[in-house]
């Protein structure tokens, strides 16, 4: 899990984390459609970019290969956040979306291989409490036809 003499690729990654996380936060923060789209697509943009470490750093499912490294403990529940809240609030199946683009191969496989680690399965927050707490904090605009515009009121 310790990066030793890796050091170098997680910092790579982690640079690169950071905006994806701050990419994905601009979407679920958008206060209307077309500044959600627009969010969407620098998100995009951005796994694209993490993609691009992934393929020069790795010849295994993680960041350091197939060593589960601190980089997936980091980024773990934000990917978890992903999948749960994008198509919730924002009608964004990025499993879709990120599947059937081989711009995203080495991210889907990444992104597989912290979903199904054992260890990630057993500690994740549950789907409803991540809806809960993303309703509470940042999200105030919901997308037309998404299961949040249906089922919550803004509070």
């Amino acid at each position: 899990m310790y990066p030793g003499q890796k050091l170098e690729e997680i910092e790579q990654f982690l640079h690169i984390w950071h905006q994806v996380v701050d990419d994905y936060y601009d979407v679920l923060t958008a206060v209307s459609e077309t500044s959600a789209e627009s969010q969407k697509k620098k998100f995009l943009k951005s796994l694209q970019d993490l993609q691009g470490t992934l393929t020069v750093s790795n010849a295994g499912p993680f960041v350091l290969g197939d060593t589960f490294s601190v980089a997936e403990c980091i980024a773990a529940p934000w990917v978890q956040r992903f999948f749960v809240t994008l198509p919730y609030f924002r009608k964004i199946d990025l499993d879709h979306v990120i599947r059937n683009d081989t711009d995203y191969e080495k991210v889907v496989n990444w992104m597989d291989a912290i979903r199904t680690r054992p260890s990630v399965a057993r500690t994740a927050c549950p789907p409803e409490e991540m809806l809960a707490a993303a309703q509470r904090y940042y999200v105030s605009y919901f997308s037309p036809g998404s299961p949040a515009s249906s089922s919550l009121s803004p509070q």
